[in-house]
């Protein structure tokens, strides 16, 4: 996945946004609202973003580049086991849901029905990169014996499983004063509890 590069105020724009958006919904809210939250008139905003919809587009192309830094943090890309690279790729992305909620929770609404809002040449890209992420993860648990799984489900099955129960973690979760990484690895075992053996 190409990087995008995001100078401090493009990151303050969508960090606003998101929160924005998580509050009252895409379709609710507009780029009047963002603007005032920055205290800023709205060229600042179109001076960075086109419109709404390129806004909502950064956002999912941050969160997915987010989740590629938390795997590469863990360890991801070595060459392990491969049920101990799915224990990493779980812990890693429960760590970006639990660090940032709220742009998970940006993700979560665009699953559920933000995305046809959008030009169909952007909602095509955020599909692509969803479809790629989940494959990445059918992959991994392909590569694991089934001496080591506890389900019996086909792989894209159990992808789509682990996908939902860590994305919702955005519904509920409040970030801790101290022991983040704690909660973080807990969580990620119960995750895993039904999947892996030893999890």
């Amino acid at each position: 996945m190409q990087r995008a590069v995001y100078d401090k105020k493009k990151l303050q724009i969508l960090q606003v946004a998101g929160e924005i958006f998580s509050k009252h919904g895409y379709s609710a809210a507009h780029i009047d609202d963002i603007a005032s939250a920055l205290n800023v008139t709205k060229g600042n905003i179109y001076y960075y973003f086109k419109s709404k919809a390129h806004i909502l587009h950064a956002l999912h192309e941050l969160i997915f580049q987010r989740y590629q830094d938390a795997l590469e943090e863990m360890g991801v890309t070595e060459a392990i086991d491969p049920a101990e690279k799915l224990k990493r790729t779980v812990n890693a992305h429960v760590k970006a849901c639990c660090e940032d909620p709220i742009m998970t929770k940006v993700l979560l609404g665009g699953l559920l029905n933000e995305l046809a809002a959008l030009p169909r040449e952007l909602q095509q890209d955020i599909h692509r990169k969803r479809k790629d992420y989940a494959e990445a993860f059918t992959a991994l648990i392909a590569e694991i014996p089934p001496g080591k799984l506890k389900s019996r489900l086909p792989p894209r099955l159990i992808a789509n499983c682990l996908l939902a129960s860590m994305d919702s973690i955005c519904i509920w979760y409040r970030k801790q004063k101290s022991n983040d990484s704690q909660v973080v690895a807990a969580l990620a075992e119960q995750v895993l509890h039904g999947v892996l053996d030893g999890a």
